[in-house]
């Protein structure tokens, strides 16, 4: 099942199969829907009023004519006009841009299961060609723009039509051409501009945290609206990278302080390298002559549990979990890709900010794995099926002691499976290839299990019959069959 049917069986399921769906017995669950709209108003009050309420009070503080003098063409009704004109204008660029932002949201919400997040911020550092090229490939993006754009069309001229006939039918009563009547009218446009901004009318504006209003994961993350969501996470952004620095997570500075509360036993030690010293007993197997720490681009484990294997997905790599080590209790140090690369690579743990980046940790950090295995004996290397340049993980390498570093460039003239590298076949044989007798560490970055996941299965011998037939797969889908394929 893709994500846009998850996210469709998953609403249909929330509120059409629970109980009664919003007619449930749980009175509570009837609430929710209602809720999370009464919040969501709040967060659209904000952008509502900053698009709106400058044209409103330009228009309010303007002269206001009369309809005789609108007639005879006053310098006032010339002003009122225009100003008129300038709402009419920003109310179409308004809602031209909600029709571009909800398409774009809901297509996000189904990749990410989530409203823009710390993702989107892959368009600043993440390698755009690859990410467009990944879109286009894998989402109807004609269709949806044209679908877009005659929405927002047919809104704007319909909202254009309804304008101009209010305008016509509708006069405003004479009582609005005093003084006072203009004066009362500002102050209740600043008024509801400034509840508006704030999105509450309680002591204290709406924040994030107030989106969680429901019992339910999924209508808390539809709260939301684009435009806030997309503030939130670019503000987030801005503290993580700030010149804060280390204030940022430890407000007091006192290093020392905080190092004896995580290392008890460390409280003799002169730096934070003794803290963070631990000396292995070592395995009581032969030394080995190469490492490979493979770390697997979106890969999925599930396959390799016991439930799962009439598949037959992960023959491989189970035999491999049961030949050496299999950690099932396992969780991730990031999000993304880089997250958990930054922390395997310096030895850091993932803290929201994008380490590749820090001109601080650029002279290399004593707890850089290249620098470990060097001093055991093994010759650091890295290797990747993409370009080096994406988020500068080869200069990031380098920085932290890797000797010998390979991209995609040196695998194949050109990156011959997708836009984000070469096929893991050919990665894997080039490793091979450049595998000699002195002992090496080797960190490999895998691509293939990655959208739009185009690697040529029927070529490399894979058989979907076997899965189709196979009652776990029941009603996937072909594009799904493919991506089980890729494991």
């Amino acid at each position: 099942m893709t994500r846009i049917e998850k996210l469709a069986v998953y609403g249909f399921n929330s509120y059409g199969s629970r109980g009664t769906g919003i007619c449930a017995a749980n009175p509570g669950e009837r609430k929710q829907p209602l809720e999370a709209t009464r919040c969501g108003c709040g967060f659209v009050a904000g952008f509502s009023d900053a698009a709106d309420g400058v044209p409103g009070i330009f228009a309010v503080e303007l002269p206001h004519a009369t309809w005789v003098e609108r007639e005879r063409g006053s310098v006032a009704a010339l002003f009122q006009d225009r100003a008129n004109r300038v709402r009419r204008w920003l109310t179409r660029i308004v809602l031209g841009l909600w029709a571009v932002a909800f398409v774009c949201d809901t297509g996000y919400f189904a990749e990410y299961g989530d409203q823009f997040n710390s993702w989107i911020l892959g368009l600043v550092y993440d390698d755009r060609g690859a990410i467009f090229s990944t879109i286009w490939k894998s989402y109807p993006v004609v269709t949806l723009t044209c679908c877009s754009v005659a929405a927002a069309a047919l809104v704007i001229w319909a909202t254009n039509r309804l304008w101009l006939t209010a305008a016509c039918k509708f006069k405003p009563p004479e009582i609005f051409n005093t003084k006072r009547a203009r004066a009362a009218m500002l102050a209740a446009i600043l008024g509801l501009a400034i509840v508006g901004l704030r999105g509450s009318l309680g002591p204290r504006p709406i924040q994030m945290k107030d989106a969680a209003t429901t019992g339910d994961n999924f209508l808390n993350k539809i709260v939301f609206n684009p435009f806030s969501a997309l503030r939130y996470v670019v503000s987030e952004h801005l503290t993580l990278q700030g010149a804060a620095g280390l204030k940022t997570f430890l407000p007091d500075g006192d290093v020392k302080a905080a190092a004896a509360a995580l290392f008890p036993a460390g409280v003799e030690a002169r730096n934070l390298d003794e803290c963070l010293l631990r000396a292995a007993p070592g395995a009581k197997t032969p030394r080995p002559s190469h490492i490979f720490l493979v770390v697997m681009e979106s890969y999925d484990s599930w396959a390799m549990e016991p439930q799962f294997a009439s598949l037959g997905l992960t023959k491989r790599l189970t035999a491999l979990g049961e030949q050496g080590i299999h950690v099932r209790a396992f969780l991730p140090s990031g999000s993304g890709t880089e997250e958990t690369l930054g922390a395997i690579i310096t030895g850091l743990p993932e803290s929201g900010v994008m380490v590749n980046y820090q001109a601080s940790v650029q002279r290399g950090l004593p707890t850089d794995i290249a620098g470990i295995f060097k001093r055991l004996g093994y010759k650091p290397r890295f290797f990747y099926g993409g370009y080096l340049s994406w988020q500068r993980l080869g200069d990031f390498c380098r920085e932290h002691g890797v000797e010998e570093i390979c991209g995609g460039d040196k695998m194949s003239p050109r990156l011959t499976g997708n836009e984000w590298g070469v096929d893991d076949k050919v990665l894997f044989q080039f490793i091979l290839d450049h595998t000699a007798d002195e002992p090496t560490f080797n960190l490999v970055m895998t691509t293939s299990y990655h959208p739009p996941f185009s690697v040529n299965l029927e070529s490399e011998g894979w058989d979907a019959a076997a899965v189709k037939t196979n009652a776990l797969c029941g009603g996937l889908s072909e594009r799904t069959l493919r991506i089980l394929g890729h494991l």
